[in-house]
């Protein structure tokens, strides 16, 4: 067949057309397949802010200073923690106080905080890194109020956490600590010794009231500066949890566990009711 212009024209229209098409393609397969895998196109991946090198090497230094500088404060706090709890000594739980008031302010530094808040939203590549440095973040944004406020919350802490460990318990006249009362409840079968001992423990609860109190309006007030309902819901935050996961998770177990509790409590109740050689709806919290 003889091969006129018209033929040559039509079969140079039909490249040009399948050109096109391939080009399509090509954008449209590896593009597509691109943007499947990784949720952007080629071109908008090309055209990205990366993450900054540099934003690694910040990490790093942040993580190095903090484990030169707070990580040993911490280790202190708890030391002398340890200590107080142990001798219960009023010396003692001042040198407490004051290694928790140095880790709160090295803590609330807000230039430090700064500098750690714009590492975490500048994006960290490696994942080790970005995880050390949320965990950071979150220890650090929960000091971030006034240090006089926190040296407040210190301190009522740190005397009601006193007022425990050296009350003494007034039973029948007799000075009893913590373990003795303990005692008593483990092995008495005296049932008016043992609500002596019970209401006794309890009484511990008008002692420290007022600094209860005060503790728990002061951590109000911080979480409250840093934009959370209450201490309760801050704290949840920090560590990473949510009122309504902690609810549903309750909830979940209550569920799963309340006809097996129903049935080992009978058995318990039986077993103590036999013990004191009393009927099981004579039972008391003592």
């Amino acid at each position: 067949m003889p091969i006129t212009h018209a033929k040559v024209a039509l079969v140079l229209i039909v490249l040009g057309m399948l050109a096109a098409d391939s080009a399509a393609a090509l954008e449209g397969g590896r593009g597509g397949l691109f943007r499947r895998r990784h949720g952007v196109s080629m071109t908008e991946a090309t055209n990205a802010p990366k993450k900054s090198q540099s934003s690694d090497t910040d990490a790093k230094k942040f993580v190095e200073y903090y484990e030169a500088t707070v990580r040993p404060l911490e280790i202190e706090a708890a030391r002398l923690s340890w200590v107080a709890n142990v001798t219960g000594k009023e010396a003692d739980f001042q040198a407490k106080q004051a290694a928790e008031d140095k880790l709160d302010f090295s803590l609330a530094d807000a230039k430090r905080f700064a500098e750690l808040k714009a590492i975490k939203e500048g994006g960290v590549h490696d994942p080790l890194l970005a995880r050390q440095i949320a965990v950071l973040y979150l220890e650090f944004l929960g000091r971030q109020v006034p240090p006089e406020l926190l040296k407040k919350i210190s301190a009522k802490s740190n005397a009601v956490e006193r007022e425990f460990n050296v009350y003494r318990y007034d039973v029948n006249g007799k000075k009893l600590t913590d373990n003795d009362i303990s005692k008593i409840l483990v092995e008495s079968h005296d049932s008016k010794e043992r609500q002596a001992a019970w209401e006794a423990r309890m009484s511990i609860g008008r002692t420290v009231l007022a600094d209860l109190k005060a503790v728990v309006a002061l951590r109000n007030d911080a979480a409250r500066k840093l934009g959370f309902n209450n201490f309760h819901a801050m704290q949840l935050t920090l560590s990473e949890q949510s009122e309504e996961q902690v609810l549903k998770l309750f909830d979940e177990l209550e569920g799963l566990t309340r006809e097996p509790y129903r049935q080992a409590k009978a058995e318990i109740d039986a077993a103590l009711a036999k013990n004191y050689g009393i009927p099981v709806d004579e039972l008391q919290p003592w």
